[in-house]
């Protein structure tokens, strides 16, 4: 069974209700102070460490084209000790072995 709901009824703002204009101006102006700090420990932090601090995607989209190169360089050099063991007449964990290469390389 569905309870009736009571009907919003409009009512002017009195002053009582209304926003302190002086208020949230001093908020406006305290929050604007607080960014410029921020700003300026941002800026002191990029200083610090010699480099601009990028954004959470700016680091991703660089971490993920280091690993594609890194796996295209992986790859490659697997293809070479494969090759090396077919020459060699060896097998690849063989070759791992004789080259000091981890299993997990």
């Amino acid at each position: 069974m569905e309870t009736p709901t009571k009907a919003r009824t409009s009512r002017p703002i009195s002053k009582s209700t209304a926003p302190d204009l002086y208020a949230l101006e001093a908020e406006i102006e305290q929050l604007k102070a607080e960014l410029d700090t921020l700003k300026t420990e941002h800026a002191l932090v990029a200083e610090k460490w010699g480099y601009p601090v990028q954004d959470a995607q700016t680091v991703v989209k660089n971490h993920i084209e280091h690993l594609h190169l890194y796996n295209e360089t992986k790859d490659a050099a697997q293809l070479i000790l494969g090759k090396l063991a077919e020459i060699q007449g060896k097998s690849i964990k063989q070759i791992h072995a004789e080259f000091n290469i981890s299993s997990l390389d």
